[in-house]
Formats: structure tokens, sequence, C-alpha cells
């Protein structure tokens, strides 16, 4: 063929003369399998919708027809460094959703249709991932990540569902992911792609990988797992790591790690290091480190009240401080505030567990530990200068630390009840007399 001629000329007219099905076949006739899904991944990001709309069609029909040759091609171009970015980035893309529908209730029929993909196939798949992992090109990377985290729910899945079966688990997945944060350049060096790129692309995409499984795996499937991702997680968020891109994945890996890490909260030692790290995290220079380091102690704060009774006075100080702190980013301090909501709204879900039990004359599972009435006296007063600063053009649906100053101290009315009154009539009598429209706005609301 000259250069200029494309095998998509080949496809169909839209809609198609004949089946997909039987295309599918007639162009693997014409064309090598490799060239083949290349060209196809190519269309299906092409900007003329009848190219698209063909490829996609094929593609399915490709998919319907032998999903783990159709795995296999797709398997084969993610970890081809020779492959364009993008088609590498649309073959991780393609492979995840073959393998896991948008509706992920029915978790039987995920790892059912998961096993009955070829051995072959799922070899080649978690050889690509770390392939396409140390890539110097973002798409790559970000395929890798996408469709590692994908295969080690499903991997998890499986063993769980099927116990007996050998070949599921991918136990390499954890430790690969872990080695390539803590200790990058290794890994380059055993992959030994011709496309590597750097260290610390490595290891922030590895911490995007990590966070992706964190946050889409069932919690029960990730507990018996909890110390292998908070090891590299922990590492990347460390105050001394240099990069703000893997500090920022870290935190946010850690963020969607909280839910299932109740065995390292019940250990004193191991909570005490991961809250000394999310309090470091805190006061970093970069705002996405920091307003992500706020969600964490928000997820803490929901997850695991029970235990952080000895870390109160350190997390009462930080949040006041950025909650006080006028130059401070408005979407840090709305997570400042957020914590003190959820403490807010756990402690009246707890003081009605408490009215119920003593109805039915029985001892409650938890109490309320009262953090939010010894918060107030110094919170409240800062919750109230809030509503007083709110933008004149500030658009009413947005969220900002007015509103979210509003919200919480609604709830700690709840939680505290009349014991409130005390911290919020001075401010409400000093208002009402203000001529300043914030100020005598702010007394009534």
């Amino acid at each position: 063929f000259s250069s200029s001629f494309s095998p998509l000329l080949l496809l169909p007219p839209t809609p198609p003369l004949f089946p997909p099905s039987l295309f599918f076949f007639y162009y693997s006739f014409l064309f090598p399998p490799m060239f083949q899904m290349n060209e196809l991944l190519l269309a299906a990001g092409s900007a003329n919708a009848q190219e698209r709309g063909n490829a996609t069609a094929h593609l399915e029909a490709a998919k319907e027809a032998d999903v783990s040759a159709y795995l296999l091609e797709l398997a084969n171009v993610l970890g081809s460094a020779d492959a364009p970015a993008q088609q590498r980035l649309m073959a991780g893309i393609l492979a995840k959703n073959a393998l896991m529908p948008r509706d992920v209730s029915n978790r039987g029929a995920i790892a059912e249709y998961y096993s009955m993909v070829s051995e072959a196939t799922r070899q080649a798949m978690r050889a690509a991932v770390p392939r396409a992992l140390v890539s110097r090109e973002h798409f790559a990377r970000q395929a890798a990540a996408t469709l590692g985290s994908a295969l080690g729910q499903l991997e998890l899945l499986c063993l769980a569902r099927f116990p007996d079966k050998a070949g599921f688990g991918w136990p390499d997945l954890l430790p690969m992911l872990s080695t390539a944060v803590t200790a990058p350049d290794s890994v380059l060096q055993q992959v030994a792609a011709p496309d590597s790129g750097s260290a610390e692309q490595l290891a922030t995409t590895a911490l995007e990988a990590l966070g992706f499984l964190s946050e889409d795996c069932d919690a029960e499937l990730l507990e018996a797992h909890a110390n292998a991702i908070l090891t590299p997680v922990v590492h990347g968020l460390r105050p001394d790591e240099p990069n703000v891109q893997v500090r920022a994945a870290a935190a946010r890996a850690l963020y969607h790690a909280i839910s299932f890490a109740h065995a390292a909260f019940e250990s004193d030692a191991e909570r005490d290091y991961l809250m000394k790290v999310v309090f470091n995290a805190c006061q970093a220079t970069d705002e996405t480190v920091r307003e992500t380091a706020f969600e964490c102690l928000v997820a803490v704060g929901e997850e695991h009240y029970g235990v952080i009774g000895s870390h109160m006075e350190v997390i009462f100080n930080v949040t006041l401080t950025v909650i006080s702190n006028a130059e401070e980013s408005e979407d840090v301090v709305k997570q400042a505030i957020e914590f003190w909501t959820t403490i807010a709204e756990g402690e009246v879900r707890l003081l009605e567990d408490a009215e119920e039990a003593a109805s039915l004359g029985i001892q409650p599972g938890q109490v309320s530990q009262g953090y939010v009435r010894h918060a107030a006296g110094a919170l409240v007063p800062e919750l109230l200068r809030l509503l007083t600063e709110q933008d004149e053009d500030a658009d009413e649906t947005d969220w900002n630390p007015h509103m979210a100053a509003a919200c919480c101290l609604s709830h700690m009315a709840q939680a505290m009840g009349d014991e409130i009154v005390k911290f919020v009539t001075p401010f409400v009598t000093e208002k009402l007399a203000s001529s300043e429209w914030r100020g005598g706005g702010a007394g009534p609301a």
C-alpha cells in the first residue's frame, strides 16, 4: 500500500453494509491482528463521527466474538513502547471497560466473566501494565494505572469467589507498585522499557494506581492488604519527599485507604505514625497536598472516631489555625470546617443511639466523646466570623467557607443543644447593632 492509503477506507459506511461481526473476520483476513487493532484504536479516537462509529462497532464485535483474543490484542498495544501514547491509552480504557461494567453491583457476574478470560490473556495484561507504567508518556502511564487497578480488583474478587481455582490474586501487583514508589529506579531497571520515564513519574503513577484500587475495590477485599498499600502511600507522603506530584498522589491514595485501614488505626504505634504523616501534610507548602490532607482528617473522623482521642488536641490546633487564617485557600478552609461538621454529625447520631439504647435498657455500642462541645469556645467565634465575610458577588450555588461555616454551626447546635447559645449570643448582639450589611445580616442568620 502507498503511504497515503488507510485501511480505514475499507470501513463500510454508516449504517454498515453488512454486520460488524462479518466485517471483523473480513478485516482480520486482510490485515495482521496487531496492525488491525492499531488502526481501529486510531479510528476510535477520530474526530470523524463515521470513522469513530464504525471503529467502535468493530471493536465491540471483536469483543463479542472472542473476548480473550480481543483483550490480548489490547494488552499487546498497551505494552508496546512503539505504539502511540493515545492508542495505548485507548487500549487500556477499552480493556478496563470490557472487564468492568458501569454497574458494578453484581460482583458475582463480574467475577464469573473475568474467570472465563484465558490465562494467557490475563498473563499478557499483567505483563503489559508495568511496561506501560514505566513509560515517559503520560497517556500510557494513565492507561496502566487505570487497567492495573481494575485488574487488581478483579483478581482479588475472583480469589475470594473461587478460592479453589488456581491462577487468581496477582500476588506480584502490590509489591511491584510498592517498589515503584519506595525504590522506583529498581523497577525502571527491571522492566527496562525503551521508553522509560523518570523515577518521579513512575512513583506518581504507581500511587495513582493504588488510589484507584483503594477507591474502587470493596473494603473487605483490601483489609488483609492494608499494610501493603499503606507502606508506599506513607512513604510518598513523607515530609522530605521533594516531588509535589508524588506527595499529592500519595495524599489522595491515603484518603481512599483510610476506610479499610482499621487494623492500623487500632494499633497505637501505627495510628500515631499515620496521624503524624497527615499532620505534616496539613502544613505542606502545596495547596493540593494541604487540601487532601484535611480530607484525610475528615475521613479519619468519620471512620475512626472511637480511637482518635489522643490526637484531638493536635487536630483542633491545625484545623483552627486554617479556619482563622484569612490568607488560606478557600478549598483548604472548607475541608478544615468539614472535619468539625463530620464530627458534629457523628456525635448527633451517637446521642440518638444512646437514647435508643437507654429506652431498651442496654448499653450503647459507642458513646459521644463531646469533642464538638470542647472545641466550641474557640471554634464557634471563628465560624461566626466567616458568616460576615460573604462575597457580594458570590454565586449562591457555589459551596464556599461562608456556607460551610453555616452548615457546621447548624450541626454543632444539634450536637450541643442549648450549650451553644452562650457562644453565639455575644456575636448576635454585636452584629444586630452593626450598620454594615454583612454584619447585620449575619446576626439573624
